[in-house]
């Protein structure tokens, strides 16, 4: 992108210099999911701020991306992200004017590395890319547990369980972001998101507090609907690490299942599944963290103030 400005010269009017210039700059057009290559000239680009078409066009563009070809996409997760961010949620709790869910209004810097500009991309829809075969994009939202159950039946070897902690578990966030409001000023735009019940004496007086920075979120609001996911999801981090057999090799990153252990007293837990490793005597290593519909923000606005659910621990 480039901008050429002739000044015709005035006294009056450039006294003290030439003016300093900025502009505001929507962006550039991106492919639809599986179409065509991002940096081909081509008609059937469109401009969007869909964080999931701005990741798919980063991943795929040849001139200041990855070069990943389209076919080595995923291109249904790519769709159902796209699909997510385009919902229409509330704006705060307190007020129901539906706005997009997520949105990326973030310049690319080619100077840094592609690791470090996709983990700033993707913070601005709560996602995650998983490499195996394919690239699939996963966005962290609610979804239709699986029939499966992980029980004493398919569990071969240990269990371990690993509690959230004092590092983990959250009752603030401090976000960092260039908000539009305020002409994009990126470092004095600070928003906290906090629960004044988790920080009272019942709770030892305790702020558990985390920065973070949004850099391609400029909607205030946004921001703080991100944040509240996100210390909504530190209320529930259990962490399972569990061997099983292959018979549960279909299960996938994303999936949902159930979990039951009389050992550490849950029947019918819901966990996430974050990682699958399919180790040389065909056992499968699963890494789950605890799933709640009530982390996000469609079925909650608010958050959440009992750590646990007493009834599975």
């Amino acid at each position: 992108a480039y901008v050429y400005m002739k000044l015709t010269w005035d006294e009056d009017t450039y006294g003290s210099g030439a003016p300093t210039t900025t502009f505001l700059v929507k962006g550039k057009k991106v492919p639809a999911i599986g179409g065509v290559e991002s940096n081909n000239d081509s008609a059937s680009l469109t401009y969007s701020s869909n964080p999931a078409l701005c990741i798919y066009d980063y991943l795929t563009n040849s001139l200041y991306g990855k070069a990943i070809p389209k076919d080595l996409l995923d291109t249904t997760t790519f769709t159902n992200a796209k699909n997510y961010c385009n919902e229409t949620v509330n704006k705060t709790a307190a007020d129901s004017t539906q706005v997009t869910r997520y949105e990326t209004n973030g310049y690319i810097d080619t100077e840094q590395s592609i690791l470090d500009n996709l983990e700033e991309l993707l913070t601005s829809c709560r996602a995650g890319l998983v490499t195996g075969d394919t690239y699939k994009l996963i966005v962290d939202e609610p979804v239709t547990v699986s029939s499966v159950t992980i029980n004493d039946d398919n569990i071969i070897g240990s269990i371990q369980y690993l509690q959230a902690n004092k590092k983990t578990l959250l009752n603030s966030m401090r976000v960092t972001f260039p908000d539009e409001a305020t002409d994009f000023n990126y470092q004095e735009n600070v928003t906290v998101v906090s629960n004044a019940t988790l920080q009272n004496s019942s709770n030892d007086n305790i702020v558990l507090k985390r920065d973070m920075e949004l850099p391609h979120t400029t909607n205030k609001e946004m921001v703080e609907r991100i944040a509240t996911e996100e210390i909504n999801q530190s209320r529930q981090s259990g962490i399972v690490e569990v061997e099983v057999d292959a018979s549960l090799i279909d299960l996938t990153v994303g999936d949902v299942v159930k979990f039951t252990n009389s050992t550490i007293g849950q029947t019918n837990k819901t966990y996430r599944i974050l990682q699958t490793i399919v180790k040389p005597d065909h056992r499968i290593a699963l890494n789950m963290r605890e799933y709640d519909t009530n982390v996000y923000w469609e079925n909650n606005q608010t958050i959440i103030t009992s750590n646990k659910d007493d009834t599975d621990h």
